[in-house]
C-alpha cells in the first residue's frame, strides 16, 4: 500500500495562494513587469564567488555578469544573487514602465516595494535583515553589467546577436548615519540607456501576489 504523502505548512500556503491568485483577477496595483529575457534567464541564486564572469544559457539565450568595481575599496562589489535582487528587478521594470523614464526615485518608492512583498528596508539590522541585504545586492546590482546573447540566422547566413549593458550610467545612494542600513530620501538611478531599452521593449506582466508567495522560493 503506497504511504500517503503529508503537505508541509509551505506548500499548503502555496496552495492557498494559488487558488486565491487564480480565482481574483490581479488590480493595477498588483500588477508588475519584468523583461522578457530576465524572465527566459535568471540572476544567479548562491554567490558565483571569485570569478571574473556568470553566465546562464536557456535555449538561443545566453545572459551573462560581470560585477562592477568598487573604487573607494579597491575591489569589486561582487555579483548581484539571491531573492532580493531579482526582486529589484521587478521594481526597476515596473517602474521604468510606469514613468516611461530610466530615471528612477528610490527611497519611499522602493521601500513601499518591498514592503508589500513582506520584506522591510527600515528593519532588520542583523547580517542577514532584509534592510542590509537590500542596501549590498542594491550596489551589486546598480555597479554590475549583463550582456545578451544570442544566434541568428537570415538570409542563409548565421551570425551572433550581442548587447552589453551596464545597468545604471548614474546613482545616487544616500544612508542615514544612524541607521546605515536605510535607504534615504532623495536616492536615485539613471538605468544605462541599453539596459533601459532592453527591460521596457517586451515587459512580461507578473502578478505581485505571486512574487509574494515566491519571494523565499528558488523559483523566482
Amino acid at each position: 500500500m503506497a504511504t500517503q504523502k503529508t503537505i508541509t505548512p509551505a506548500k499548503r500556503k502555496l496552495i492557498d495562494n494559488s487558488v486565491a491568485i487564480f480565482g481574483d483577477a490581479a488590480t493595477s496595483k498588483e500588477s508588475a513587469y519584468m523583461a522578457r529575457e530576465l524572465v527566459q534567464c535568471t540572476l544567479p541564486h548562491k554567490n558565483p564567488g571569485d570569478i571574473p564572469a556568470w553566465s546562464r544559457r536557456n535555449g538561443n539565450l545566453i545572459l551573462t555578469i560581470r560585477p562592477g568595481w568598487n573604487s573607494n575599496k579597491q575591489e569589486v562589489y561582487g555579483y548581484p544573487y539571491g531573492t532580493i535582487p531579482r526582486l529589484i528587478l521587478f521594481w526597476i521594470v515596473t517602474e521604468a514602465i510606469r514613468t516611461r523614464s530610466p530615471e528612477l526615485e528610490l527611497g519611499t518608492s522602493i521601500s513601499g516595494f518591498m514592503e508589500e512583498l513582506g520584506l522591510s528596508s527600515y528593519t532588520g539590522r542583523g547580517k542577514r535583515g532584509d534592510a542590509v541585504r537590500l542596501k549590498e545586492q542594491m550596489e551589486r546590482l546598480f555597479n554590475s553589467f549583463i550582456s545578451f546573447e544570442g544566434n541568428i540566422e537570415r538570409d542563409g547566413r548565421v551570425g551572433t546577436a550581442r548587447i552589453n549593458m551596464a545597468v545604471a550610467s548614474e546613482s545616487m545612494l544616500w544612508w542615514n548615519p544612524k541607521t546605515p542600513e536605510q535607504l534615504s530620501w532623495g536616492s536615485r538611478v539613471k538605468l544605462g540607456k541599453e539596459f533601459y531599452d532592453a527591460i521596457t521593449a517586451a515587459p512580461v506582466p507578473v502578478d505581485m501576489r505571486a512574487l509574494k508567495a515566491l519571494k523565499k522560493s528558488p523559483l523566482l
